[in-house]
């Protein structure tokens, strides 16, 4: 089965292209944006249509993971325009590709758990999301594209993705080893979620794909915590951390609560818990 990972040279598109080839069968094929870290990508600018045409028609993939887009809030909040040509048009391109020629692949859209406006935390994947953010919009815009679309879709939505190579992650291991103050939000709370069980979702998702109910999925490991307590669980596991982590009880402008609820694919996965996948890779 052949897997296009469009988006392979970020953070999660990158992860998700090593783990499928070292732990699938699957004939993965990957595309990057700007910067080639594998001899093997295929250069792609997914918000030019023609070029994804090409690209779909030459791989003729069977699975299409969209893993492209504008992370970042904060430039999203800058610029709603541009928020939406990058994590709209990927998607509005592929369905209408799709539709006109002759490929049918499955197509899973990586979404986020900023579909959601923070008011209540511990979102399920039937809560109806009611973004408050550029980026929420505009996620929650590619999603409705695809749940409406005559394609057969899945929506991923996953928070606070932590592996090797992360932003947030990288940062905060360097503060944990320095003697310095270091505050934290106590009173914003998230679902950080481990790359490698991301990664065996889309390997079973891949895999099962018409025998796993309902188009819109959760990953996540599970736990409902603040930025405070995620700090204070990696310091436990880190060797001799001589940071002091302090309690911040504002919020950063970031929404209250946008921890998720797993969706029932988890049950099929021998789900690692955070701690343990945290004490695996924070003294690497």
């Amino acid at each position: 089965m052949r897997v296009l990972i469009i988006g392979a040279s970020g953070f999660i598109g990158g992860h998700l292209y090593r783990i499928l080839k070292d732990r699938s069968d699957l004939d993965v094929v990957g595309t990057c944006f700007s910067q080639r870290q594998e001899i093997a990508f295929v250069s792609l600018d997914a918000m030019d249509r023609q070029a994804l045409s090409n690209v779909l028609k030459s791989v003729n993939p069977d699975v299409v993971l969209l893993v492209a887009g504008n992370k970042n809030v904060k430039e999203c909040e800058a610029d709603y325009e541009k928020a939406y040509r990058q994590n709209v048009l990927p998607l509005k391109n592929t369905i209408e590709i799709i539709a006109k020629e002759r490929i049918k692949p499955n197509v899973i859209f990586f979404s986020s758990d900023y579909v959601f406006d923070g008011s209540k935390g511990l979102y399920a994947d039937i809560d109806t999301p009611c973004p408050s953010t550029n980026y929420g919009k505009t996620k929650r815009i590619a999603e409705k594209l695809l749940l409406s679309s005559v394609l057969n879709g899945r929506v991923i939505r996953t928070s606070a993705v932590i592996g090797p190579g992360g932003v947030f992650w990288e940062w905060l291991r360097q503060v944990l080893r320095t003697p310095q103050e270091c505050k934290m939000l106590s009173r914003v709370y998230f679902s950080p979620t481990s790359i490698d069980l991301l990664a065996d979702a889309m390997i079973y998702l891949i895999n099962n794909y018409n025998n796993v109910s309902g188009p819109v999925i959760h990953v996540t490991n599970g736990q409902r915590m603040s930025r405070f307590e995620f700090a204070l669980m990696c310091q436990k596991l880190i060797t001799k951390s001589p940071a002091r982590i302090i309690q911040d009880e504002g919020t950063g402008g970031f929404p209250h609560d946008l921890s998720l609820r797993p969706s029932l694919i988890q049950q099929h996965l021998r789900v690692t818990t955070l701690e343990d996948y945290l004490r695996g890779i924070i003294n690497d």
